[in-house]
């Protein structure tokens, strides 16, 4: 502590005139005696001065802060302390002194206010952690309100293990014990915490908190701070009970506050740090913080008179320093996306001139915006003299476009012949169908399945072994919608894998993939319920009503299903089809109410029905088996050996099994969507007439090839099925600890 910091340091007028240039520098706004920096400007020379000469004699007496309040979220606003210019100079020049002896044993974990250090190094190394440390438990844990409830005698007793200058002390005292004073001059002592807004208050929060530091790297944790912000992460949850236990103890000795809610989780479940959303090793914006990104973009055009000024060029290039640096530009489409329809529906010009001398100025965020500018500005100008009428933009004219050729693609990839009579050849380009000589259809490159619904169709043995070689799969219903039939490339059987499979049942996995596969399908009937309540919740009161009451009637039932004990699978299949067939009838009951006013349902009916809907029920379902009975194939396991349907001679019943959690996106919401829009759809003599069932299957198969998020990544519904099927064998044989049935998004 020799070299410590000293009061007589502070008298170097050279030091003083660092201090005030990089205040200039960052043109900082001025404290209670009205004083701005343009305004010290002019004196600085003779104010510099008067400020040393105070200093040397002892009587420099600093102004109380002026009390500014600025909104946080939720209502709540934050106080923020604003010093006088001269004031801030004299806090700077003590930081450049304090600065360099504490960065001598601050530690690398901790990032807000360091040189080289920052936010976005921060989510870097949190973001590491989790790709290379595995951790999978978080200690979740808030302070309550930390920088304005620092205890002064705390504070001051660390800072004096550092400094070992009275007068410097009495200084750094004062700077932090000074009041405040709102625009009615009323004063608030500050008894504890430290300023806000005063130049001091980072580094020695820093300093509060490094004893906390300091226990986490002994540890060994995996630990990041950003001020009073910070993260904890384990690898056992048993060491992240621990850690929270010591954390809250720690807390309690520095004297801070602990927010309620603070617990041991999953890092499955997501987590909040600096803005952005962590889920696993994925990274995002929660929607909260898209809200007030929003917000803030709104307030930075308002502010501007809608004209990309100062204020808006600050927002984006605020959002372009941490975010576009961290986020993929597709996660950053929604704040270009939010200006260009507020230009478009609140701009307001006389003529086209002065609407693109308003937008000269006009930045995006995201290469797909930035590509397109001029159009985008075409379309904004478009649009308000449009009457404000919001014009698609270049990302939502793509998105369509890519929608269309995707549903091409799932069109091209299906052959469906359904003409009595024809024959499926093979030709130098490949498949074809003729009949009479006359060609009736031609597959292309990309062709991956066919469907012979049809009686009196032939195919001949070079078009099979085409297939067989090119991996595709050709199903063969009767005209009732029956599958009795398949043809698909030979697969090995697995003898280990079907070893595994009949262990299951005495090792406990099937009662425990039974239990997971009925609260997948429940799970995924009432997101499909919450799927059509959101378009109907205004418009169809009776359904309206019976929703909540659904809603927790699904809730009870899983919660049912979850606590059954898993003792004899026999009993337990009992038990789960029991709870199974109540939220059955819920569900039911709930998509009649859906359809009643377009066709007569008064329930599920499996065979021999006759009425419209259960008729397309059934026959949609006979595709999705055939689909499945594939992919349970390509997995190499045995069809015949299931969790939960009692295995029966001849029966594919894992099929049965597996397509439970898959009928409600597959095929519930194809026919509910093709009734509601009032498609022609007839029965004839109780089996549905070729149109319908030509026009289902096309739903079907679209919805099949139909893409969505899967894992973190883009899949086609019809390749979920096989993924299931591994991620199922995957379970048995013991390659992954757990089986998660395929959640449907609503």
């Amino acid at each position: 502590m020799n070299n410590s910091p000293t009061y007589s340091s502070l008298l170097n007028s050279q030091l003083l005139f660092s201090a005030w240039q990089e205040i200039k520098d960052k043109k900082s706004a001025g404290g209670i005696d009205g004083i701005s920096v343009a305004d010290f400007n002019a004196v600085a020379a003779q104010q510099i001065q008067l400020l040393s000469d105070e200093l040397i004699g002892n009587n420099y007496l600093p102004l109380p802060y002026r009390k500014v309040e600025i909104p946080k979220s939720e209502g709540e606003k934050r106080t923020l302390g604003m010093l006088a210019i001269r004031d801030k100079i004299l806090q700077h020049a003590i930081k450049q002194l304090l600065e360099p002896e504490l960065e001598k044993i601050f530690l690398d974990v901790s990032y807000a206010y360091r040189e080289g250090k920052g936010a976005l190094k921060a989510i870097a190394r949190v973001k590491h952690i989790l790709q290379t440390e595995k951790a999978q438990w978080l200690v979740s844990l808030d302070l309550d309100n930390f920088f304005d409830t620092i205890p002064h005698k705390l504070l001051l007793g660390k800072l004096s293990k550092r400094i070992n200058d009275e007068r410097l002390m009495a200084l750094v005292e004062l700077c932090i014990k000074m009041g405040k004073v709102d625009k009615g001059m009323q004063w608030t002592d500050h008894t504890e915490g430290v300023p806000q807004g005063a130049v001091l208050s980072p580094l020695l929060a820093n300093l509060y908190l490094h004893e906390l530091d300091e226990w986490m790297v002994m540890k060994e944790l995996c630990y990041v701070r950003y001020a009073d912000d910070f993260v904890i992460l384990c690898k056992e949850k048993n060491k992240a009970e621990s850690a929270l236990k010591k954390t809250l103890n720690l807390v309690k000795q520095l004297q801070l506050k602990v927010n309620d809610g603070y617990k041991v989780e999953h890092i499955q479940t997501g987590f909040n740090f600096l803005g952005i959303h962590f889920k696993g090793t994925q990274i995002s914006l929660s929607e909260k913080k898209q809200t007030r990104l929003k917000e803030k973009l709104e307030q930075a055009i308002y502010a501007d008179g809608f004209t990309p000024a100062k204020h808006f060029t600050d927002y984006m290039q605020g959002v372009k320093n941490y975010y576009a640096k961290l986020l993929h530009p597709q996660q950053l489409l929604f704040i270009d996306q939010h200006l260009v329809a507020l230009l478009s529906k609140n701009l307001k010009c006389k003529t086209q001139k002065q609407a693109k001398e308003k937008l000269t100025n006009l930045q995006f965020i995201t290469p797909e915006f930035q590509k397109n500018q001029s159009l985008i500005i075409k379309q904004i100008i478009a649009a308000t003299a449009n009457g404000g009428k919001t014009l698609p933009t270049v990302a939502e004219l793509v998105k369509k476009r890519k929608r269309e050729y995707l549903a091409i693609e799932g069109e091209m990839s299906e052959l469906l012949v359904t003409t009595f009579g024809s024959f499926i050849g093979k030709n130098t380009k490949g498949i074809t169908v003729k009949k009479a000589g006359k060609t009736l259809a031609q597959a292309h490159n990309n062709l991956q399945h066919i469907t012979v619904m049809s009686n009196g169709v032939s195919i001949s043995s070079d078009a099979i072994k085409f297939c067989a070689d090119n991996d595709i799969a050709i199903d063969f219903f009767t005209h009732k919608g029956e599958h009795y039939s398949s043809i698909h490339s030979s697969v090995e059987p697995d003898n280990e894998l079907w070893i595994q499979q009949l262990k299951a049942e005495e090792n406990g996995k099937a009662a425990i993939l039974a239990k997971q596969i009925v609260l997948a399908k429940i799970g995924n009937q009432h997101k499909l319920i919450k799927y059509f309540h959101k378009y109907h919740k205004t418009t169809d009161s009776t359904f309206n009503v019976h929703y909540a009451a659904n809603h927790q009637k699904f809730k009870t039932i899983e919660t049912e299903i979850k606590n059954l004990a898993t003792g004899s699978l026999t009993d337990l299949r009992q038990q789960i089809m029991a709870a199974e067939g109540r939220a059955a009838g819920i569900y039911w009951d709930a998509v009649a109410e859906l359809i009643n006013d377009d066709t007569e349902f008064e329930g599920r009916e499996r065979k021999g029905a006759r009425d419209l809907v259960n008729s397309m029920l059934n026959y949609g379902y006979s595709i999705l088996y055939a689909r499945m009975w594939v992919a349970v194939m390509q997995a190499r396991l045995n069809p015949c050996i299931s969790c939960l349907h009692t295995p029966q001679q001849g029966k594919p019943t894992l099929v049965y099994d597996l397509v439970e959690f898959f009928r409600q996106q597959a095929v519930d919401r194809v026919v509910i969507a093709l009734i509601q829009k009032r498609e022609k759809l007839a029965v004839k003599d109780g089996l549905l007439n070729e149109a319908t069932r030509n026009k289902l299957v096309q739903h079907i198969y679209e919805r099949m090839h139909r893409y969505e998020n899967y894992r973190g990544e883009q899949r086609k519904l019809l390749h979920i099925f096989g993924l299931q099927a591994k991620e199922y064998a995957a379970y048995l044989t013991g390659a992954a600890k757990n089986f998660k049935p395929y959640a449907a998004k609503w």
